[in-house]
């Protein structure tokens, strides 16, 4: 029996080896097909790389550098501008006159900044015309904010669409 007993142990060795070697040999094979052998991840590495190329050379394009050298400049000239300054010429260029337009209100905030509150009353205009007066004032300088826009019609007479507007306008500088 003892002789059944070494051949049976022998079998079962060479059974549990036989697998074992068969599974690392798929895990080896697996292994190489996933790192070494992908194919859609090398055209992926391939087409981010010509990608990269084409946007480096599209952002160092002359022309692109003039226009953010411009937008810049810009955008420099638009924050030295006074928000009293900007209003001056938004009701120039949309014909609205003013009923009272104090001086503006300053307030240092603890972070370094200063807020100017500039409050405006405008005679009866349009609806369309204030509501395109203050767009624009906020478009000339985008830290420019409406804090409060009042809008009342104005007495009815000969014309329905005239409104009486009350606007408060924030703006928040640097130091100062």
């Amino acid at each position: 029996m003892a002789k059944n007993q070494s051949k049976t142990s022998e079998v079962l060795q060479i059974a549990t080896l036989a697998g074992v070697f068969t599974a690392v040999g798929f895990a080896l094979v697996t292994v190489v097909l996933v790192f070494f052998i992908n194919p859609s991840k090398a055209e992926k590495a391939d087409g981010q790389a010509t990608r990269y190329v084409e946007i480096t050379k599209f952002l160092s394009d002359p022309d692109l550098k003039i226009l953010r050298q411009q937008a810049k400049t810009n955008e420099g000239e638009a924050s030295t501008t006074n928000i009293r300054e900007i209003i001056d010429e938004a009701l120039q260029a949309y014909g609205l006159a003013f009923k009272n337009f104090p001086a503006n209100n300053t307030n240092r905030l603890s972070s370094g900044l200063v807020e100017v509150k500039q409050t405006l009353t405008l005679e009866p205009a349009p609806l369309a015309t204030v509501l395109q007066f203050v767009a624009h004032v906020h478009e000339s300088k985008k830290t420019v904010h409406v804090a409060s826009l009042n809008v009342t019609q104005a007495k009815r007479g000969d014309q329905k669409d005239l409104w009486n507007a009350r606007i408060d306008f924030q703006d928040y500088l640097l130091g100062g």
